[in-house]
């Protein structure tokens, strides 16, 4: 179970990852937000303040909790960033060898207790958690998508998953 001071990862910064990226900082996480393709991390940071400001203007956020949530989010150049994080969810293309090179490599740098997940819609989760020495630990949390206006999260065990949500 996650506390609320928890450090969660998420992989790809596209509409998905960068919205449950907003959505997890937003309930208090800290946030460390990793993409394979250079610059596309920050500009997703970029992205979020600017729809985050709309909020503000209208009334519907403080500019002091924009900040507060904004400082949440930590983009990291590697998959090592994540070697402290608690929870590390996977958001990137729907290709289920991309998932699995990803999960098996994450394994070798995230701690034992570290619950890995994918946001995969399409793909089966005991397929991605067969990639991992460790598939007890996986799960697939099924956002909705825009994320942060979805308030639906679907969560999906593999046939291995073993962890206590």
């Amino acid at each position: 179970m996650l506390s609320e001071k928890s450090i969660v990862g998420v992989i790809g910064a596209g509409a998905m990852g960068s919205g449950i990226a907003q959505v997890a900082a937003a309930a208090g996480h800290q946030i460390f937000l990793f993409d394979a393709k250079e610059g596309a991390a920050h500009s997703a940071v970029k992205k979020t303040e600017a729809s985050l400001t709309k909020l503000v203007e209208k009334g519907k956020m403080s500019a002091d909790e924009m900040a507060a949530l904004c400082k949440r989010i930590t983009v990291i150049d590697s998959l090592n960033g994540f070697s402290s994080a608690d929870l590390v969810i996977e958001a990137v293309v729907e290709i289920l060898e991309v998932k699995k090179e990803i999960f098996s490599a994450l394994e070798k740098v995230v701690s034992p207790t570290c619950i890995l997940a994918s946001n995969t819609s399409s793909l089966s989760v005991t397929s991605v958690a067969a990639a991992c020495n460790h598939p007890e630990r996986v799960i697939g949390l099924h956002f909705f998508n825009p994320a942060p206006l979805m308030p639906l999260v679907e969560v999906i065990p593999a046939l291995q998953t073993k962890v206590g949500l």
